[in-house]
């Protein structure tokens, strides 16, 4: 455990980075738009598009917010569309069952 987290959380957040990212490039591309051209929509640095794209670096809210107006998206439709990947569905579950209290046993 790290900082008081609970280990669920700690493997929630790798796996929503790689989700929102991989929204915003499946985004980017349907737009036809390439990572230098979002960065200087957006103004910031083409690399800070890759990795957040990669799941190598998780947005700020405001970045994540400046991301999704940059590929024409609402930030609430792109974050919704992260949270209902398979892989961040399936980190939830994980710490719902663990945060579950054992059965009675009588």
């Amino acid at each position: 455990m790290t900082h008081g987290r609970s280990p669920g959380i700690e493997r929630l957040a790798p796996e929503l980075a790689r989700a929102i990212g991989a929204v915003l490039r499946e985004e980017r591309r349907a737009k036809r738009l390439r990572q230098a051209q979002l960065s200087d929509v957006i103004g910031i640095v083409p690399t800070t598009v890759s990795r957040i794209e990669r799941g190598r670096e998780c947005p700020t809210l405001p970045m994540f917010v400046l991301l999704a107006s940059g590929v024409c998206v609402p930030a609430p439709t792109l974050l919704e569309r992260a949270v209902n990947h398979a892989s961040v569905k399936l980190a939830l579950l994980e710490i719902l069952q663990a945060a579950r209290p054992p059965p009675n046993r009588r």
